[in-house]
């Protein structure tokens, strides 16, 4: 079913209470999960933390606070042994409730006494301490607009702010150390719709927008004379047809390479694009999805040669550029498990784990190694799931209540509790330098925004708020702060808050561990 950004669908219902499960599979996927720890994998524990109060040795903290963020290492992966499937998902539980020493005090001790055995704190330390203050609290509202939020994004140092609306044609760009206040102004030009998707290069040069047609527009932003409404000179078109071809399609999704010399784009025809911004042209169109490719992204941060996309037909498939023709190619990798169609995907940037968020309401989480060929998928028997007659844009989702589940499914965790409606919903990873990427974020139907935990499956917290749906949603790179746009034109943060570990990640974790 092709689906497009549209229509304006019913009231928001209350929402679910989240909840998540592991995907079947075989002990071997126990060393997959992106936060299993080696010596959980061997059958090795950590030494219990010391009677009497006091607190763990620093070697052993430092030990046990890496194991929170680093991933297993391929070598243990033939020393798994027969430990049971969700193994290190249990033992994280047990080690947040039962390791009380492993907290803030003894490291704010550790400071006072000069103990430190660097002239700052390792990096795990890092991200344990800001990892303990979540988003939450009292939100304040930053913008109101008479118009529907469709992108909210910080940039990559988190200095500024890219919000896009429906009506009026206005991109906006606020300084964020500023109190807010507007940096760009930006008047969007050849829009059917809406804003579709946004992108800043990696140096916040360039700002680069979408719409349901086939031309990409380029901003200078890092010009200071690029102000307001006068910015028609410092805008290019690009046009995403191939030379000599002339057909309508639309782009959703937008990203830029490391190096802004490529864009990639997901489009209405089935197709992916590979853009070369020095050039001006497109160098590969490739139709590879049976319906609408929804999201693109790149699998490495570091690299742009591998690509991740997308579509309404279930499917999310890995691209190698270095194997691809200029019209047809074969993905190196394709992924079943969603029953319905892919709203957005978000790589975890180290080449090996992404999350896609589909119209199945569910948010999955893959490790491309698990990944079948195209030639296995296309080998597997036809897959017998329920399939179900809506649309998303104003129906609400009829498979509500049923556990469904894909014979061929290749994810390793699932992820439950937002609602994908009306409009093709984002979940994202926290960022890495706060929180280690041990959290999943995704805006829901009807205004709230949900954080899960990776590690333990389970829902840290939910931050209710806005009356209309949030479309998009984005975790500050450095601070404990999220901001939201959604569809009842306003512009929310929530700063830290008692909303966090405190609330109802910790209590999750200790009936888990009983």
């Amino acid at each position: 079913m092709r689906v497009h950004e549209g229509l304006e669908g019913e009231e928001g219902e209350e929402e679910e209470e989240g909840e998540s499960d592991t995907s079947e599979g075989t002990q071997d996927d126990v060393w997959l999960h992106p936060f299993a720890h080696p010596t959980v994998a061997t059958g090795h524990t950590f030494p219990d933390p010391s009677v009497g109060g006091q607190s763990l040795q620093d070697e052993e903290i430092g030990q046990q606070l890496q194991s929170l963020t680093s991933p297993l290492p391929e070598a243990n992966r033939r020393n798994i042994g027969a430990l049971p499937v969700g193994h290190p998902l249990w033992y994280h539980d047990k080690f947040a409730r039962d390791s009380r020493h492993l907290n803030v005090y003894p490291l704010l001790c550790r400071r006072e006494m000069d103990a430190w055995t660097t002239t700052s704190r390792t990096a795990s330390e890092k991200k344990f301490l800001s990892g303990q203050f979540m988003p939450g609290g009292k939100p304040s509202i930053k913008d109101t607009m008479s118009a529907r939020g469709y992108i909210g994004q910080f940039s990559p140092a988190g200095d500024l702010f890219v919000g896009a609306y429906q009506q009026r044609q206005r991109i906006k760009i606020y300084s964020v150390y500023d109190d807010w206040k507007i940096h760009r102004d930006i008047y969007a030009r050849d829009l059917q719709w809406t804003v579709t998707d946004t992108a800043l290069s990696h140096d916040q040069k360039f700002l680069i927008y979408s719409s349901i047609n086939p031309t990409v527009h380029l901003v200078d932003i890092g010009n200071e004379m690029c102000t307001d409404e006068d910015d028609q000179e410092f805008t290019q078109a690009l046009d995403f047809t191939r030379e000599g071809t002339r057909h309508a399609f639309g782009i959703w999704s937008l990203h830029f390479s490391k190096d802004s010399g490529t864009i990639i784009a997901g489009s209405s025809d089935a197709c992916l694009y590979i853009y070369d911004v020095e050039r001006r042209k497109t160098v590969n169109r490739i139709q590879g999805h049976q319906d609408d490719v929804n999201a693109v992204a790149f699998a490495s941060t570091e690299c742009s040669d591998v690509i991740y996309t997308g579509s309404d037909d279930s499917m999310v498939q890995v691209w190698d550029r270095r194997t691809l023709g200029r019209t047809r190619a074969t993905p190196v990798g394709v992924l079943p498990g969603h029953y319905e169609g892919i709203a957005f995907i978000d790589s975890k940037g180290d080449g090996r784990y992404l999350i896609s968020n589909s119209k199945d309401q569910t948010i999955k989480l893959w490790d491309i190694r698990k990944m079948l060929s195209h030639k296995e998928h296309k080998d597997l028997p036809p897959a017998r799931i329920k399939r179900f007659r809506w649309d998303y844009r104003w129906m609400d989702y009829p498979g509500y209540g049923m556990r469904l589940q894909h014979p061929h499914d290749r994810s390793i965790m699932t992820f439950r509790g937002h609602k994908v409606l009306q409009t093709l919903v984002r979940a994202y990873f926290s960022p890495v330098e706060s929180t280690g990427q041990r959290f999943i974020y995704s805006g829901s139907y009807g205004g709230t925004i949900f954080i899960f935990d990776i590690v333990t499956g389970g829902l840290v917290t939910a931050l209710p708020y806005n009356s209309a749906t949030v479309r998009d949603c984005s975790w500050h790179p450095t601070l404990p702060m999220l901001a939201s746009t959604s569809w009842d034109g306003r512009l929310v943060v929530w700063g830290a808050g008692e909303g966090g570990k405190t609330g109802v990640w910790r209590q999750r974790c200790a009936l888990r561990a009983q």
